[in-house]
């Protein structure tokens, strides 16, 4: 079997690292650190023109289906999964389980009620994982895209659904701070390094299905509670009122209307 091309392993990053770490982090350095990140992402992709065309037609097709003005956060996805090609490795093609976590990341997108959001999340995450294993399909972009995918999608729930700041910053200390701690640790050791793996308690996973629940019973996590009372403050509303107005503003404006009639007839 042919040994893979350096560009293509772990060693491309470090060696990146740990040239910008011998120039002192200058900015200067940080300029020729993305020159060459770029090109060694180009030469990635070119050696895996099949997983760059199935990470694109996903993209695409995605594109397809959620609202127009919600483009920015799949061509992000896009762009972070075509530059990470060459942690495929010796593989040629993405794969069912990477193909599930890219959808996972891509969730934030889609239009409509978010309640059920949290639940589809948190099963591709134990699907992708089950089926990387079971076919034996393991690979460092697995690893990176379900890491950051987890990242993206809860730091992007709680902080725009979840009104309970305790869960908030729980979901950042577990989401958000471990991807900025690695890659800081990252750039000041020169080389990469991976996050402690619990083998015990899961503190994200617990996380994860604490949100789901909550999104689940009280929908849109909190938010479906404050929604349906004023849905049915409407419902409460007189038949002959006018839509797009608030049952409070309206009954303001009909008791200001009997007053001035009530004026009138006195002065009359």
């Amino acid at each position: 079997m042919p040994q893979p091309h350096p560009t293509e392993s772990r060693a491309g990053t470090n060696d990146l690292l740990a040239q910008l770490r011998a120039d002192r982090w200058h900015p200067v350095a940080f300029a020729r650190f993305l020159v060459r990140a770029g090109r060694r992402s180009a030469d990635q992709a070119r050696r895996h023109p099949r997983a760059l065309l199935e990470v694109t037609l996903l993209h695409a097709g995605w594109l397809a289906i959620i609202p127009a003005g919600r483009w920015r956060w799949t061509l992000t996805s896009w762009l972070l999964a075509a530059t990470h090609l060459g942690l495929l490795e010796r593989r040629r093609t993405l794969g069912a389980a990477n193909t599930i976590t890219l959808l996972r990341a891509n969730l934030p997108s889609l239009a409509g009620d978010a309640r059920w959001l949290p639940a589809g999340a948190l099963t591709s995450d134990l699907l992708d994982g089950r089926l990387a294993r079971c076919t034996r399909t393991e690979t460092r972009f697995g690893a990176h895209a379900d890491s950051l995918a987890d990242a993206a999608f809860w730091t992007w729930y709680t902080l725009r659904h979840e009104r309970s700041p305790a869960v908030r910053a729980a979901a950042l200390a577990a989401w958000a701070a471990p991807v900025a701690a690695v890659t800081i640790v990252s750039i000041r050791r020169g080389h990469m390094v991976d996050p402690p793996a619990p083998t015990v308690v899961r503190p994200a996973a617990a996380l994860q299905i604490i949100l789901a629940v909550r999104a689940i019973s009280s929908g849109r996590g909190g938010r479906g509670v404050l929604r349906r009372a004023r849905q049915a403050g409407m419902r409460r509303c007189r038949p002959g009122d006018s839509p797009g107005q608030s049952c409070s503003s309206r009954r303001v404006r009909n008791r200001r209307s009997g007053v001035e009639v009530a004026s009138s007839s006195a002065r009359r």
